[in-house]
Order: C-alpha cells, then sequence, then structure tokens
C-alpha cells in the first residue's frame, strides 16, 4: 500500500466512518507498519499470507462484514487503498445506501473517476472505454466507469457478493454484471 494510507484511513475516520475493514494482500515486509498503524487506530486489518488478487482482498473484507455487521449497517463500500478517492464521494454513497435501505431497494451504488484527473492513467481510460462499450453492446447497460473501485454494496447484497468468481480484476466486472442480470 502506498504511505498515505495511513492518513486516508484518518480521514475517513475523522468524517464519522466506522468499521473499517483493511485488507492486506501479501504486502512487503516492509509496509507491515502500515497495517499495524490501522490496526492500533481501530482498523480491522485481515491478513493474507501471499498475494491472492483483489478479488480475493474483496471477498475476504466481505466475509468479514457478514459476520460482523450484516443487518447491522446499511452496506460495504469499498474503496482503492491509493486514496483518490475523495470522502465527499464515498459520503455520497453513503447517502444513498441509507436512503436505499430506508426505502427497500437494493442497487449496488456505483463510483465514477474524473478522467481529467492527473491520477488516471491513459491506460485506466482506455481500458474503461474498452469495457464500458462490451457492457453496452452485449448487456445494454449503460455504466461510465465499469472499472471504477468505489462502489456500494447494499447490506442485502452482500452475501450474493460473495459467489461471484474472484479473479483478480475480472471481480469487478462479475460483481457489475451480477447486478445488472438482476
Amino acid at each position: 500500500p502506498p504511505d498515505n494510507l495511513i492518513m486516508y484511513i484518518a480521514d475517513l475516520m475523522e468524517a464519522g466512518y466506522e468499521g473499517i475493514i483493511v485488507v492486506d494482500d501479501g504486502s512487503r515486509d516492509d509496509k507491515q507498519y502500515i497495517f499495524d498503524t490501522l490496526e492500533d487506530g481501530g482498523c480491522r486489518v485481515l491478513h493474507h499470507d501471499k498475494n491472492r488478487g483483489k478479488g480475493v482482498a474483496i471477498k475476504s473484507g466481505l466475509f468479514y462484514y457478514t459476520g460482523k455487521y450484516t443487518g447491522h449497517a446499511d452496506g460495504v463500500i469499498t474503496v482503492n487503498s491509493e486514496g483518490v478517492d475523495l470522502v465527499e464521494d464515498i459520503d455520497r454513497i453513503a447517502e444513498i445506501l441509507h436512503r436505499q435501505k430506508i426505502e427497500g431497494r437494493s442497487n449496488l451504488v456505483k463510483g465514477v473517476r474524473d478522467f481529467e484527473s492527473p491520477h488516471i492513467t491513459g491506460e485506466s481510460i482506455r481500458a474503461n472505454t474498452l469495457m464500458t462499450m462490451i457492457f453496452r453492446w452485449i448487456f445494454g447497460a449503460r455504466v461510465r466507469d465499469v472499472l471504477c473501485g468505489l462502489r456500494g454494496i447494499p447490506d442485502a447484497c452482500v452475501q450474493k457478493c460473495l459467489t461471484f468468481p474472484e479473479k483478480s480484476y475480472a471481480y469487478d466486472c462479475a460483481l457489475l454484471i451480477g447486478f445488472i442480470k438482476d
């Protein structure tokens, strides 16, 4: 993880977010101080002995959530460790999840990256453009940012998300397809 993960998580906690789950997906030994600091600060850190990929990391966090928070929260918000997802955007997703729970709805809430940002590479833009066209062609779904890792998963849908294939970044697409088909 990047060194700024500690400050990013501190910003989320300061904004009132509790129950933060961080997955150490087999990170190098010289990065363990980051996870120790986060754990000392109140986060639940799940450790993988080796890198198992993004899909497995997300599902590890979701499994933990089901044992601790199911039925007691509006849902799960996934963010990237780089801290590119703004607290204000996370707040918007949290508000939508809360409103959906009150209204008895359970829709995936997708974030959309700012493709003008210097943090977004040309490779990311090209990959997203291609995936967006594929999703529109195959599923008829208009998704502006297929590959964005910022998402809100309603509490009622977390269990379903554990059934999707977890092969690295393919999990993002499998999760989205699972919600589109419903």
